[in-house]
């Protein structure tokens, strides 16, 4: 199995994965059909794209320290397998944290709805996680809640599935969060 450690390096394989993901992700939001509502296919595209660029953007910032003969010192993309300067043992427990949070995520969206699972998600990623500030904080949960509500939600009309939550209690949190932005802004 040595031989194949040399061929196939695990967070080569594991890079490819991830921006073929994002790339996926826009062909998917293409390919959605448009509805009376909306483009339910806008949120994957904007979200395939954001990160297809944050992708390569990594990539190229690796291939300019490489080339520079510089370290991964400092770098944020910690999901990986084989980083010499880097223990075994953190690597795992940082990769197992990264997919533990989105899980997390995934499981917010469909109890909760999309609308209050990412206020939620951010506030323990940033306060707990990364120790962020206050001000920090709530400023990138303001910021995204108003990408949410009012561009992908009012402005762009993106279809959200109804949560467990929304569903049992026969409310629409996009509706409820919205209404006092369409009163404001003439959307």
């Amino acid at each position: 199995m040595q031989w194949a450690r040399g061929l196939i390096r695990l967070d080569v394989v594991f890079r490819l994965l991830i921006g073929a993901g994002f790339a996926s992700m826009i062909v998917a939001g293409l390919g959605m059909p448009r509805t009376t509502f909306g483009s339910p296919g806008l949120y994957p595209i904007f979200v395939g794209s954001l990160g297809l660029i944050v992708w390569i953007g990594l990539h190229l910032q690796d291939a300019v320290r490489a080339f520079r003969n510089h370290t991964h010192r400092g770098r944020i993309y910690d999901i990986a397998y084989e980083f010499g300067d880097m223990p075994p043992e953190v690597v795992r427990r940082r990769t197992l944290q990264t997919f533990c949070m989105l899980a997390a995520l995934m499981l917010g969206v469909w109890l909760l709805s999309f609308q209050l699972a990412v206020p939620i998600f951010l506030l323990i990623a940033l306060r707990l996680l990364a120790r962020a500030s206050w001000m920090t904080t709530l400023a990138w949960i303001v910021l995204l809640e108003l990408l949410i509500v009012v561009v992908f939600g009012s402005i762009a009309h993106a279809a959200w599935p109804r949560s467990v939550l929304e569903s049992a209690l026969g409310v629409s949190f996009q509706t409820i969060l919205g209404a006092p932005f369409r009163r404001i802004l003439p959307l």
